[in-house]
């Protein structure tokens, strides 16, 4: 381990936000370098394990 930071940015397609989002942690990374923090996209519909987990959530 690195010691780096890592930041996941959890997308769906149609999320108004999501863009924003990650507008403002592709501006961070530029400014900071890529020494700060390594960062990827996490698209919850595409993400099995993540999609059960929040549906069983949203069950409860």
């Amino acid at each position: 381990m690195d010691g780096k930071t890592s930041v996941e940015i959890f997308v769906a397609p149609g999320c108004s936000r999501c863009g924003r989002s990650v507008t403002l942690v592709e501006s961070l990374h530029e400014q900071l370098g890529s020494e700060a923090f390594d960062w990827r996209l996490v698209d919850v519909v595409a993400e099995e394990k993540l999609r059960a987990a929040i549906q069983q959530s949203n069950s409860k």
